[in-house]
């Protein structure tokens, strides 16, 4: 359909073009134009010759303006068409974005809660069964870090500068294993103050890293949505 579109209109270019300049040439050679007022060379001069060429020139250019609208007309008609292919094609990686910040602000609360009762501070009130607290807060953390759609969110989006999300998972489920292989060796024994400050650094440490990448990843989810809401026109909803 598009190709006989363009063929139309350069046959409707040259269609006019010659039947104006057709047209003009025999009014102006029945009257005598070119005898009279344009031949005024020398007697054995080619008036009609000379004329012909830059008349082609003139055709050429009529003809060409149709072509060209055409041309003006397709270029706009595939900028729309390649803006619209964009906005559906970046759909679901917006609809991706903006889940990850909800999953990224639910995170961050989890690891600023977990982190206040293994606190060392002053005042810090000691765990009651601490392998057991840690081992279950972990998998607390674990619950909501273990999520696809943030390797999903790494992969089509963009990644964050630190560790990657598959690293600091290995790390939570290293330090499961390690506290689960602890607690079947000593079974409901009593750990010594070192070993529960041990424990006690590593889950501060682990929230430190997870709402770190919590933080990062929120804040390229709000970079990705603002690119996306100002080139192709995406509202929030």
């Amino acid at each position: 359909m598009a190709s006989r579109d363009r063929i139309s209109f350069q046959d409707l270019g040259w269609i006019v073009a010659y039947c104006f300049l057709g047209g003009w040439f025999v009014f102006l050679l029945l009257t005598g134009f070119f005898d009279q007022k344009l031949c005024t060379g020398a007697k054995d001069e080619q008036c009609l010759r000379e004329w012909l060429s830059p008349l082609g020139t003139w055709a050429a250019i009529l003809a060409g303006i149709p072509t060209a609208y055409y041309v003006a007309r397709q270029v706009r008609e595939a900028y729309h068409f390649q803006r619209e292919n964009l906005r559906l094609g970046l759909r679901r990686d917006f609809s991706l974005a903006r889940h990850v910040m909800t999953v990224c602000d639910s995170l961050k609360m989890r690891c600023e809660l977990v982190a206040t009762f293994w606190s060392l501070e002053e005042g810090h009130v000691p765990q009651l069964n601490p392998l057991e607290a840690f081992r279950s807060y972990l998998m607390l953390l674990k619950a909501a870090f273990d999520n696809q759609q943030f390797a999903e969110f790494e992969a089509r989006i963009d990644r964050r500068a630190g560790r990657a999300w598959s690293d600091l998972l290995f790390d939570v489920d290293s330090r499961l294993q390690e506290v689960t292989d602890h607690i079947s060796k000593i079974g409901d024994d009593e750990i010594s103050p070192q070993e529960y400050r041990h424990y006690a650094l590593t889950m501060l440490v682990i929230c430190e890293n997870l709402a770190g990448y919590a933080d990062d990843c929120r804040e390229i989810a709000l970079d990705f949505i603002a690119y996306v809401e100002d080139a192709i026109g995406e509202t929030r909803r």
